[in-house]
């Protein structure tokens, strides 16, 4: 490792390096402008050109440090350069993997079966009842429970007692209710 540090024509491999590094990052630039400008106009998939040119110019950056670095023997720009050009370029190429796949993505729920290709229905989306489960865990107001037919198998069952009550037949109901006024007057207003 030494040896490569003070290679006496470390130049001619450094300024190469510099070299694609920069055209990287001019590259990376121009697409990451463009795709800005789209995405900024309302066109949300250009949000992907973005993220690729600004990954591109992350790692024609970290190129271009990695190659001072070496030239001019500065231990923090290496280190600098590659834990920016490292660092960034994952947290690109998971934004990346976000954008193109993340209107599939469910967080937290296990990946439901793959179907047999053979299979008739194999193109079409299936149920998939543990996702269908963690969004309906409890019942609407006006439907009856799923505890409502349980009881306690401990205890006896309850008689049914009948409710045979006798009407009174009213004849005339204003005549009724003179009838219990002028009742409440003789008596002198105790019912």
């Amino acid at each position: 490792m030494e040896t490569l540090v003070h290679l006496s024509w470390r130049l001619y491999l450094a300024l190469p390096l510099m070299a694609l590094g920069a055209a990287g990052a001019v590259w990376g630039a121009k697409r990451g402008r463009q795709g800005l400008l789209r995405a900024v106009h309302g066109d949300a998939a250009q949000l992907v050109p973005l993220m690729e040119g600004f990954r591109a110019t992350i790692i024609g950056l970290a190129l271009v440090g990695l190659g001072a670095a070496w030239i001019w023997h500065l231990p923090w720009l290496l280190a600098i350069s590659l834990a920016v050009g490292g660092g960034e370029t994952i947290e690109t190429s998971l934004i990346l993997f976000a954008l193109r796949h993340g209107a599939g993505l469910k967080i937290g729920l296990p990946i439901p079966p793959h179907h047999h290709p053979q299979d008739q229905h194999a193109c079409c989306r299936q149920p998939y009842p543990p996702e269908l489960t963690a969004h309906d865990l409890h019942s609407s107001p006006g439907e009856k429970s799923s505890h409502a037919n349980r009881r306690d198998l401990d205890r006896p069952p309850r008689e049914e007692i009948p409710r045979v009550a006798e009407w009174r037949k009213q004849s005339d109901p204003p005549t009724a209710i003179g009838q219990h006024i002028e009742q409440g007057m003789r008596e002198g207003g105790h019912e």
